[in-house]
């Protein structure tokens, strides 16, 4: 399949750039950008073409990869379904919800794929030991920084954190609620998001904006047994009291890029003449939703401060 890029706008964003190519294999036919002529040393380098403009380029490729914020290339996105186009999003956190839902709409009725950017369930870590989680009780997701997000930061963490729990749980979220300490009016030093769940499971989530050494650790708490992920270590444990006595059974997995996994994944599924539509997928509406409602808590926890 064809693959167009747009989103990438500027000089600085070459590593960015060459991260995207090499995700889809250095496969990128075309590139759109309003300033053509800071992206040309890209386009030749990997010997993509260079569209004048947008409406060619989505008449001329299968899929559009959206890098960056989808936000300044909405209209582009509108477009570039109606000529039956799938989408790779990197980052929805500046559209609002009715914003979303009408990109989900249109890609309903043209009958293509759109897919968000969640690579924390395409580590090789969380593929490998998935079969083990069976019924947990309670989730934590731990995440440490060594510098302060933005607020579209936030958004994407907990998105991607809420949507892994989801994906675990498999169930209804019952109820959800914070506790965020600011900085500013902009930052925050810890978030800490408690989501329970329909079937009695419960995710705790904490974002630590305060940290030395970065850290984004997962564990699993079921009957008789705590898995344990580091994302960043690239580890997985697996404690399981069994015959009287806790055993522990350390994972060698192999250490893959997530989100060349992720894309490899979408264009699987884009060239399957059946898949699953994002507005078929309650889970991840739910966990897009879910994150808006959380943000607007802590909007009034930055204007209270």
């Amino acid at each position: 399949m064809k693959i167009g890029l747009i989103g990438i706008d500027t000089l600085s964003e070459e590593q960015h750039f060459l991260n995207i190519s090499t995700a889809v294999n250095n496969k990128i036919y075309g590139i759109f950008s309003p300033k053509s002529d800071d992206i040309l040393p890209f386009s030749k380098n990997v010997n993509a073409k260079l569209f004048s403009s947008a409406s060619d380029l989505f008449s001329s490729v299968d899929i559009i990869y959206i890098a960056n914020s989808i936000k300044p290339n909405f209209d582009f996105a509108i477009d570039a379904i109606k000529k039956s186009c799938h989408l790779f999003i990197e980052n929805i956190s500046q559209l609002n919800i009715n914003e979303i839902k009408q990109l989900i709409a249109l890609a309903l009725e043209a009958g293509v794929k759109i897919h968000i950017k969640h690579s924390k369930l395409f580590y090789s870590e969380y593929l490998e030991l998935s079969d083990y989680f069976e019924n947990p009780k309670l989730i934590e997701i731990n995440t440490s920084f060594t510098s302060l997000l933005r607020k579209q930061d936030y958004f994407n963490e907990i998105f991607n954190n809420l949507y892994l729990a989801d994906s675990i749980i498999k169930s209804t979220i019952k109820k959800t609620s914070t506790i965020a300490t600011p900085i500013n009016s902009s930052h925050f030093s810890l978030i800490h998001i408690r989501v329970d769940y329909d079937n009695g499971t419960s995710a705790n989530i904490k974002l630590n904006n305060l940290s030395s050494v970065s850290s984004d650790n997962l564990t699993i708490y079921q009957k008789n047994e705590i898995v344990d992920i580091s994302f960043i270590d690239h580890f997985g444990i697996m404690h399981k009291f069994e015959n009287g006595k806790t055993l522990r059974k350390e994972f060698n997995v192999e250490n893959t890029n997530a989100f060349n996994n992720e894309i490899s994944y979408f264009m699987n599924i884009c060239c399957k003449d059946k898949f699953e539509n994002l507005s078929e997928s309650p889970s991840v509406l739910n966990s897009i939703r879910n994150t808006f409602e959380i943000m607007n808590l802590l909007d009034k926890v930055l204007l209270n401060s």
